[in-house]
């Protein structure tokens, strides 16, 4: 059942199945390619998209995005494939996942070989999926491996895309699946646009969330997801080059200001903070010397994290890669406090960018010209209070 109201669903589609003509692409995104040994010698082929769910979560300037993919594998031996997805402009890479025993989890992302090696024998066993990284034509992909004769595998990825004026969401879509799912939730009431050349059903009864199913669906485009008043950040630079993003909100009422008592500071000990330093050195005294106000500190890189005394942290080495994952597991049963501050040039370089929150509200900050200023904006936004 479909209504239309403020919410606008458009469908490019020609009603029909699967048995049509084939669709040709360029290349099919998501896509898991397989190698087969012919007597004629290896071969490459798409296996068959299973199933294919994306939710999409549009706010505060962003769309954030989970895409669930399931491949079938038809023959009767074991494969090794690898698999593609075609990523949105300026997007940024959150996370990854393989199922590995019917239980999806989370993978490696631009480590080293070594740093892998160390992964795969602690928790993945004799399985190997392989690392994942995206090109330069902000493609990613991932080795995925094995994948059991008459059996499926599935993988799931996660990015953040911004969605400001200017920025529209577009995610490509070329492939065709037996099952096809969109979720689209907003705080605004989105304009979605669905490259559908076959049939799908849609839901939109609530204005800020749709829903769109399909059944042996070809998509043969790009799926668009637009909102009239979506935020504009405002761009600024500091003295030191660094690039800053401030989001416009509705005015809400002014509450009292509850005093600071408890403060942590995290702070990113890899290899790439260690030229940016001096300036955020400074900025770590001044909190040190905050009168009636408890300050903690903990250091992490890809080898986990530690905690220090304020005096520890300008004799620091700095090393390895960043790992948000490391912190963030350091951090699960530990006692709140007031605020936390994240040093960090937001380049995770192992690893996805975690869910959840960690336990405390969080400001992010960073005096790398070079910062990835979209997962420390993400992970700013996700610690307002509510």
């Amino acid at each position: 059942m479909a209504h239309r109201g403020a919410l606008l669903i458009s469908l490019l589609l020609t009603v029909g199945c699967v048995s049509q003509p084939a669709v040709t692409y360029e290349y099919s995104s998501p896509s898991l390619a397989a190698t087969f040994y012919e007597d004629t010698g290896p071969e490459q082929r798409e296996l068959l998209l299973d199933d294919l769910s994306v939710v999409i979560n549009v706010s505060a300037g962003f769309a954030r995005t989970t895409l669930t993919a399931s491949f079938a594998n038809p023959s009767d031996e074991e494969l090794e494939g690898k698999f593609t997805l075609q990523l949105p402009e300026q997007s940024v890479l959150t996370g990854y996942a393989l199922d590995i025993e019917d239980v999806m989890l989370g993978g490696v992302i631009g480590a080293s070989p070594a740093v892998q090696r160390a992964y795969e024998e602690k928790v993945r066993g004799d399985i190997d999926p392989g690392i994942g990284e995206l090109t330069r034509r902000n493609e990613f992909v991932t080795e995925v491996y094995p994948i059991p004769e008459a059996g499926k595998r599935t993988i799931q990825v996660s990015f953040v895309t911004p969605h400001a004026r200017g920025h529209e969401f577009a995610l490509p879509l070329t492939t065709r699946a037996r099952r096809f799912e969109l979720t689209v939730h907003s705080q605004d009431e989105p304009r979605i646009e669905v490259p559908a050349t076959t049939a799908v059903s849609v839901e939109d009864d609530n204005p800020r969330l749709a829903t769109v199913e399909g059944k042996n669906v070809v998509l043969d485009g790009t799926l668009r997801v637009a909102t009239r008043s979506t935020l504009q950040p405002i761009w600024a630079r500091g003295r030191d080059g660094s690039l800053f993003a401030f989001l416009p909100f509705t005015e809400v009422p002014r509450k009292e200001a509850e005093p600071v008592r408890s403060l942590r500071l995290y702070w990113d000990q890899s290899l790439s903070v260690a030229g940016n330093t001096e300036t955020l050195l400074e900025f770590a005294d001044s909190l040190f010397a905050l009168e009636d106000v408890r300050v903690e500190l903990s250091t992490f890189n890809h080898l986990g994290a530690q905690r220090r005394s304020p005096e520890e942290l300008r004799a620091l080495s700095y090393g390895g890669g960043t790992s948000l994952a490391a912190l963030f597991e350091s951090e699960l049963g530990r006692s709140p406090v007031d605020v936390c501050i994240l040093v960090s040039d937001g380049d995770v370089s192992i690893g996805p960018v975690p869910e959840g929150e960690l336990p405390c509200r969080l400001h992010t900050v960073t005096a790398a010209s070079g910062a990835n200023h979209l997962v420390l904006n993400e992970l700013a936004m996700r610690h307002l209070p509510p």
